[in-house]
């Protein structure tokens, strides 16, 4: 038996949950919720896992945290074929040199990863991450106060997406395209069965998120499912794409395959809207005991 948590700090919102996992099965021992406040400080952040932890008698030793890209640096460029992740890494700490003025760049620590390439280009495509140390700093000191450590730190939208791949009844299609929705942005990631092919963001610019979801189908190729999550992927949202579109559209929800106790304090609130929950959902997936 081992014990998860994870935390999805959110524009708005932090979403947290704990699980307990036996084999393949999985049980949801603790969810819960609160509003982001800026600036937002280790002290601050300490208060509200601590008052989480003791109301829910939480038992994970480390907790996973899934960042908001407005506090993360979320970039794609091409890259030639035949290069290395080291190639990679340092291509994009250049690339975000030219992002921020000055020397603002060392503030951050980046990685990169290889996509393939668009159609009809050659070599790959690299997506970068690149954290600030000060969060990094901040979380450790949050999650240190409550006894814990902090066993990996991800942006959101690639969180939401681990808990599709693991998590999905039947296994993925073989194209999804997987869009968090948030109040002014979604972002989305394209996948060819359980691999990350492509990603993308898009300002919403007072716009519904059905529109900008529909500008973005043109360019990622024909599609089996689209999955959404993040605090604004309702139904509203999900009426209006299956209504202009063949392929399948539904929200995600991390506890579809997972046991919930109606115990649990607010859960009939919780589970209302569960497609909120992914990125921590998905975080939690990722803990360390």
């Amino acid at each position: 038996m081992s014990h998860h948590l994870g935390l999805s700090i959110g524009d708005a919102m932090a979403e947290i949950v704990e699980f307990v996992r036996e084999g393949p099965e999985i049980t949801v021992s603790a969810i819960g919720e609160w509003p982001v406040t800026a600036p937002l400080t280790d002290q601050t952040l300490a208060e509200h896992i601590d008052t989480f932890m003791r109301a829910n008698s939480i038992m994970a030793g480390s907790i996973s945290v899934a960042l908001s890209t407005s506090r993360i640096i979320v970039h794609t460029f091409p890259a030639d074929a035949g290069t290395t992740h080291p190639q990679w890494t340092a291509a994009a700490r250049w690339e975000l040199s030219r992002i921020l003025p000055g020397k603002q760049s060392e503030g951050y620590i980046t990685d990169a990863i290889a996509l393939p390439p668009p159609p009809g280009r050659s070599g790959v495509e690299v997506l970068s991450v690149s954290l600030r140390r000060d969060d990094i700093a901040m979380l450790e000191a949050a999650a240190g106060a409550s006894g814990m450590k902090v066993s990996s730190i991800d942006a959101d939208i690639f969180c939401g997406e681990t808990i599709y791949l693991e998590r999905s009844p039947g296994g993925p299609p073989p194209a999804t395209l997987i869009v968090m929705v948030r109040a002014d942005r979604i972002e989305w990631t394209r996948l060819s069965g359980r691999v990350t092919v492509r990603y993308g963001t898009r300002p919403l610019d007072g716009a519904p998120a059905e529109d900008a979801i529909a500008a973005v189908l043109p360019t990622v190729g024909a599609v089996d499912r689209i999955m959404l999550h993040g605090p604004k992927a309702g139904p509203t949202v999900i009426d209006a794409l299956q209504k202009r579109h063949a392929a399948k559209a539904e929200s995600l929800d991390p506890f579809a395959t997972m046991a919930v106790p109606s115990t649990l304090p607010l859960v009939e609130h919780f589970m209302r809207t569960p497609y909120r929950f992914a990125a921590a959902a998905g975080a939690a997936l990722r803990a360390e005991e």
